[in-house]
């Protein structure tokens, strides 16, 4: 039985209204990720936003020109928050300076930073690739540990975004979406969240982080609030943390040091310290031995910040120490 006119004038309608809405909506979607893009790609966004690892790889891509820094640290955020270069010059006598990152961006660009950093400076005599036994960008999963229910995943993640879309080549953003295309989802959930998020705290968290790295020639105490938490403490007596037995990414340290290694530049790795109350100490120097140039060593509970559940992250007193110790074995290794 054939469809009578008005049935079928109804159901073109239909299609034709269908057809329409899902290109608006298409359209939409597509104007609001763009504007997204170009949105976190501005002065206004990262200085209003509430994420700490944007301000600073923000800075430290704008701020890489006439370093040339003898000894160049560059790693995570144990690196970050743990190693002051101002105590490694004293201790040396070779100029110092630490552009670490984040972890989930030094994932993302860590290597187009350092790329970056000697086209606008001399050699560096070291390149010192500092990194927690925990690190392992190739394997960006198994940084979380199997009873951390809080601690996300940083590769992929927003803040990995954020760094490529501002830093990373092209075809590198391109292969990113296409292997984690959720995070155009994020992207779009982020954008707006994080600037309004920040909006009033934004400014001022800024100069905070910013200061200090212009103070301190790019380390940024914990005292500035980069842990992500108003107020810290060290750990408490009585801790006792069990083995993490994580191998190590051997692949990562090896490109590392074959990709930066010169006549002229000697590449080290150091792997930060952990609390004295921490059982994968055993465990953590030995898969090290050979691939690192300072292994794992402990340091008193009280000197890491009680912040999350890595432990890992040293407040001042802690860097002070660890600082001194590292500029000895930077002596050491140099003589």
């Amino acid at each position: 039985m054939k469809a009578l006119p008005a049935e079928s004038n109804r159901a073109m309608s239909f299609r034709k209204y269908t057809v329409v809405t899902l290109a608006m909506c298409g359209l939409t979607l597509a104007l609001y990720l763009a504007c997204a893009f170009a949105f976190i790609q501005t002065s206004v966004f990262v200085t209003h936003s509430s994420n700490i690892s944007q301000i600073i790889s923000a800075y430290r891509f704008s701020h890489l020109k006439g370093i040339d820094a003898d000894i160049l640290f560059v790693g995570d955020s144990t690196a970050v928050v743990g190693v002051n270069p101002e105590i490694v010059e004293k201790i040396t006598g070779l100029s110092s300076y630490n552009v670490s990152l984040t972890v989930g961006s030094f994932i993302a660009v860590g290597n187009i930073l350092v790329d970056n950093y000697l086209k606008q400076n001399r050699p560096p005599r070291v390149i010192v690739l500092y990194i927690g036994p925990w690190t392992t960008p190739n394997r960006p999963e198994d940084m979380i540990h199997p009873d951390d229910t809080e601690f996300r995943l940083q590769y992929p993640s927003w803040e990995a975004t954020f760094a490529l879309i501002n830093f990373a080549p092209r075809r590198q953003l391109v292969d990113y979406f296409l292997h984690y295309p959720r995070q155009l989802e994020a992207l779009m959930r982020w954008s707006a969240g994080q600037f309004w998020r920040g909006y009033d705290s934004g400014p001022a968290k800024q100069a905070r982080i910013t200061d200090a790295i212009e103070t301190h020639r790019g380390w940024i105490p914990l005292a500035t609030g980069v842990a992500g938490v108003p107020t810290y403490r060290g750990i408490p007596d009585g801790c006792r943390y069990p083995l993490w037995a994580t191998e190590p990414d051997i692949d990562f340290i090896q490109s590392f040091r074959k990709r930066y290694e010169t006549a002229s530049t000697k590449v080290l790795v150091f792997i930060s310290p952990i609390p004295d109350c921490d059982e994968s100490l055993a465990y953590l120097r030995g898969v090290y031995a050979g691939l690192a140039d300072r292994l794992p060593s402990p340091l008193p509970h009280r000197y890491f910040a009680y912040d999350t559940p890595r432990h890992n992250h040293l407040i001042e007193a802690g860097s002070d120490v660890n600082s001194a110790a590292i500029g000895a074995a930077i002596n050491q290794i140099l003589e």
